[in-house]
């Protein structure tokens, strides 16, 4: 051999690497000796582990041990072994008001193993990973090795709690921890300057057509014409006068 394979995470090394062979991994099981509950998935789990020479590598496990060294209990949840005289790792929902992030595969947990094998009828509940008070609410009820306690919303309005986080088994009850904003939030800040002008608006519609004009003046009068000359009088009237101007004295005269 040259160069070697990794055992995944969620495996363990059943047969051990050697100069002729990279070894058999199998992944971890549901059992109680998983780290599992039997007939539900696994609370626990195993890291990856980085195989370079075979001196590097795990030993050949009959038994899972590197299975229950990592929490895989999901965000919201806390990792535990139950009580009895066959205890079995266990994933919990965190009380109300509380929370925890998902298990991780860099963090080791130590002692599942040992509180697995425990055969004891007064075998105790033992805590391994811890729920935080979230934000807003108090550690209304110690955490123990036996319990990740308890928590209750903070019931004032002007002030509120920040988040705590717990990772130990003697964490204190605290109401007091709600009112620990009443100073973090300081005084109004000074008024922010005017923003920019916006842009010009779109022009406005046509207004509508003005009013009819008045009516104009009259037209002034025009001048009078000019008078026709007088006509020459004509002889033959000159004549007719004169004679009918003798005849008819002489009729009057006779009658």
């Amino acid at each position: 051999m040259f160069t070697y394979c990794d055992v995944n995470a969620g495996s363990f090394l059943a047969t051990a690497a050697d100069a002729e062979s990279p070894g058999v991994a199998e992944g971890c099981g549901n059992l109680r000796v998983d780290g599992g509950e039997g007939s539900k998935g696994t609370a626990t789990t195993s890291p990856k582990h980085l195989v370079t020479t075979t001196a590097g590598t795990w030993t050949i496990q009959t038994s899972p041990v590197s299975c229950v060294t990592r929490s895989a209990c999901a965000a919201g949840q806390y990792l535990s072994t139950s009580a009895g005289s066959t205890p079995t790792a266990t994933c919990t929902d965190c009380p109300a008001g509380m929370s925890s992030d998902a298990g991780s595969l860099t963090t080791a947990i130590s002692g599942v193993k040992a509180a697995i094998d425990v055969s004891s009828s007064g075998t105790a509940k033992k805590m391994f990973t811890w729920c935080n008070v979230d934000s807003g609410s108090y550690l209304s009820a110690d955490t123990s090795a036996t319990s990740p306690g308890a928590a209750t919303t903070c019931t004032t309005t002007s002030t509120r709690s920040l988040g705590l986080i717990i990772n130990a088994a003697s964490v204190s009850a605290d109401a007091s921890t709600c009112l620990v904003e009443k100073n973090l939030d300081g005084a109004t800040g000074p008024t922010g300057a005017a923003g920019a002008a916006g842009a010009a608006g779109a022009a406005g519609a046509a207004g509508a057509g003005g009013a009819a004009g008045a009516a104009g003046a009259g037209g002034a009068g025009g001048s009078a014409g000019a008078g026709g000359a007088a006509s020459p009088a004509s002889p033959l009237s000159t004549v007719t006068a004169a004679v009918f101007g003798a005849v008819v004295p002489a009729i009057l005269i006779l009658v």
